[in-house]
């Protein structure tokens, strides 16, 4: 979900943070959570500021409920120390804004029990973020190390994987509690929710990229003009099929035909892409052709 855009770049929230923010509100506890909004969005902010100071052209930000993902042109591109400074920056922001509130609590001791709240955020969320999983910042470390000696392809699948064993154990540990104890806990529940599907994400976006060589297109429209590749279909091929038929140097159009080869209807390279990020690679060139 947009929220705005700025010099460029845009800002993206996450819906489960929205419902959050909402469910927090409702349970009298939304103060909190626009505290930890906050905290997120300087967060990610700091992604952002080191991604940029290391060359990295910023396309979008993303807040998610336990920090945020900064999405870059040739970020796949940025790896090793790189990698690991523009992960590391985000939780040593959360860890600096626990140590500060923690010496203000000494110094003014009337309002220590006020800034226990965003000592506890920060160190949950610097900690949360650190686990080595995807989609999480200690996760994308763990890719930069494991890169050297199992290669990209292979540590990403290694990451998310976690990530995705991390978000069902969480989720897991939340319906126990309600079959337990009787007491749901609704925001366990949604951040492992959240973990497996960001983690499934991040894993189609390095598959996809990968195929398509997404980044090189790119570096060669900035430097001028790209050839152009036409590509027939019929219109049940599946969006995923047809993106691995993209000719990696040139950009693509796909004329879609019925079963008696007459034209339905012409999908371009960009809005295949934007739907297979979305989850819908199963999705048919027929169904995309018929939603306009």
């Amino acid at each position: 979900m947009k929220l705005f855009a700025f010099r460029g770049i845009r800002v993206l929230v996450d819906p489960i943070l929205i419902v959050l923010l909402a469910v927090a509100a409702l349970l009298g506890v939304g103060r909190d959570m626009v505290l930890m909004f906050a905290f997120v969005f300087g967060h990610e902010l700091c992604h952002t500021l080191m991604a940029i100071a290391l060359g990295v052209e910023i396309d979008e930000i993303e807040l998610l409920p336990f920090g945020g993902v900064a999405r870059a042109r040739g970020m796949d591109r940025v790896v090793g120390w790189r990698e690991v400074l523009i992960a590391l920056v985000g939780p040593l922001f959360n860890f600096l804004c626990a140590w500060c509130c923690l010496m203000a609590a000494k110094l003014w001791p009337q309002f220590a029990p006020a800034l226990l709240t965003p000592v506890y955020l920060n160190l949950t969320m610097g900690c949360f973020n650190l686990l080595p999983a995807f989609p999480l910042d200690g996760g994308r470390i763990l890719r930069s190390l494991l890169s050297s000696f199992l290669g990209r392809e292979r540590a990403t699948d290694v990451c998310a994987v976690i990530g995705v064993a991390l978000g069902a154990g969480l989720s897991c540990f939340g319906i126990w509690g309600v079959l337990s104890v009787g007491r749901v806990n609704p925001l366990l529940i949604s951040i492992g929710v959240f973990i497996i599907l960001n983690a499934l994400r991040e894993k189609r976006r390095w598959a996809l990229g990968a195929v398509t060589n997404l980044e090189e297109k790119r570096q060669i429209i900035r430097r001028g003009a790209m050839e152009e590749s036409w590509i027939t279909a019929g219109k049940e091929v599946s969006l995923w099929e047809i993106a691995r038929r993209f000719h990696k140097n040139r950009y693509t159009v796909v004329r879609v035909v019925d079963e008696r080869m007459r034209p339905l209807g012409t999908v371009y390279e960009d809005r295949i892409l934007d739907c297979i990020l979305r989850g819908e690679r199963e999705k048919t060139l027929g169904e995309l052709v018929r939603s306009g």
